[in-house]
């Protein structure tokens, strides 16, 4: 059967730096499986997944500035 996708909300919004990283690892290696939706409204997390993309397959950061 299909995977579901893992959709989050600002999941990180009391994280810091080296803990959003982590967590933007750890959910790269469940996008391995999954499709995974995170929404964000914080810039340094755009900032961080961008800075990713060369260990992250798949990654796409849309930002509306």
């Amino acid at each position: 059967s299909e995977s579901m996708p893992f959709i989050v909300d600002d999941i990180l919004i009391n994280f810091d730096d080296e803990r959003s990283r982590a967590t933007l690892m750890a959910l790269a290696q469940l996008s391995e499986r999954n499709q995974v939706l995170l929404f964000t409204h914080h810039g340094q997390i755009v900032t961080t997944a961008r800075e990713l993309r060369g260990s992250v397959r798949h990654l796409l950061a849309h930002s509306g500035q």
